[in-house]
């Protein structure tokens, strides 16, 4: 993984949120991965034409490395069609060293690896 927009980083993203919510379609909106807090929003609009979706994941670690991390997937439709028209996802790091967040990320990819998954999940 090499930067925020790697496709690595949002396997490992979407497998770190997967095993906070094991329950498939039924996420939390908040929980803990280790140091970190995160918190999870969606929101929906649907009109006459098309809608969309947007799902956004605040990641911020807790002193004295504190990072803030912004996660976004949008989804888009028009009114016709059953398979997203676009959908994205971008990753922003709002606060904080660069170098302190991979670090934090490479240990996640390092620790799931080792044990099958786990990654110090807790609510």
């Amino acid at each position: 993984m090499r930067s925020l927009g790697d496709p690595a980083f949002f396997r490992l993203f979407d497998a770190l949120v997967v095993e906070a919510n094991p329950q498939a379609g039924l996420k939390k909106p908040r929980w803990s991965i280790a140091d970190t807090d995160w918190q999870w929003e969606r929101h929906t609009f649907g009109g006459a034409t098309h809608s969309f979706t947007m799902e956004t994941c605040t990641v911020v670690r807790r002193p004295p490395k504190s990072w803030t991390l912004l996660v976004v997937k949008e989804f888009w439709w028009t009114a016709d069609q059953r398979k997203p028209l676009r959908d994205l996802r971008w990753a922003k790091l709002v606060s904080g060293s660069r170098a302190d967040t991979m670090r934090w990320l490479q240990a996640r990819d390092r620790t799931r690896l080792a044990f099958g998954g786990a990654s110090n999940i807790s609510d």
